[in-house]
């Protein structure tokens, strides 16, 4: 063996040593909603709102947490547009998912509004299409996949072999540095290796205890009350009457 070649088996052997101990991605999120109101029987036109958040994805050997930098109800204003001093109280959804390659197990703590609930499933085969297409984020050299359905799109990075990423998504031969599902889009903007006293993964344990089938119909019923879509951006009608 060639020294050029040796020293290229010890640099890769040394950087996948170096991340499959403890690390940490900081990733920023953005969610795309529309806010309709309806005001004594008059209609305004939809209003686009983009909100963000800070998440963070802890990692160590297979197991991880995805979870928001700061925990909060995430209640935010939005101004009314034509309707001064008006504003519409969107509530975030603060998601906590954990996962376990080896057990092949993802719990999650979700929001349907103000209700939280506890999510135990099984890790799920996304059967990956990698697409030989090539892009630049934030500095990471990526390359794009989607998954079978084609409604999600992630840029995962080779030069980072964890095989992880955001939410429940993961399997790729590189960590995901952006994720496009549905209305959001969430990006990697740093990545470092942290200490065993900053990687703390839990298990989230906290609301009602309902399978991903429970609760996906759940959510189904109150997005089609609030006449949201099932895909796509959230479109939220608010009815308004005035006295």
């Amino acid at each position: 063996m060639s020294t050029k070649k040796h020293l290229l088996i010890s640099l890769t052997l040394v950087s996948s040593s170096l991340f499959a101990q403890n690390m940490k991605v900081v990733y920023q999120e953005e969610m795309r909603s529309f806010v309709q109101m309806n005001m004594s029987g008059s209609t305004s036109p939809k209003q686009e709102h983009v909100s963000k958040k800070e998440m963070v994805l802890l990692y160590n050997n297979g197991e991880s947490v995805y979870e928001p930098v700061v925990n909060h109800s995430d209640e935010e204003a939005v101004p009314v547009q034509g309707s001064p001093g008006m504003k519409v109280v969107m509530m975030g959804n603060d998601v906590k998912v954990y996962k376990n390659q080896k057990a092949k197990e993802v719990i999650s703590e979700e929001f349907i509004m103000d209700r939280k609930f506890l999510i135990v499933d099984s890790l799920k085969d996304y059967s990956w299409q990698l697409i030989n297409e090539d892009r630049e984020i934030n500095g990471y050299k990526c390359k794009k996949a989607t998954d079978k359905s084609g409604q999600t799109t992630a840029w995962y990075c080779l030069d980072v072999p964890v095989n992880d990423g955001p939410y429940m998504f993961w399997g790729l031969p590189g960590l995901i540095i952006q994720l496009e599902h549905q209305n959001k889009k969430v990006t990697a903007t740093n990545i470092a290796q942290v200490s065993d006293s900053e990687c703390p993964i839990e298990k989230p344990k906290e609301g009602k205890k309902v399978t991903r089938k429970e609760f996906d119909e759940t959510m189904m019923k109150k997005m089609k009350e609030m006449g949201m879509p099932s895909a796509g951006g959230a479109n939220v009608k608010v009815n308004i009457i005035q006295r």
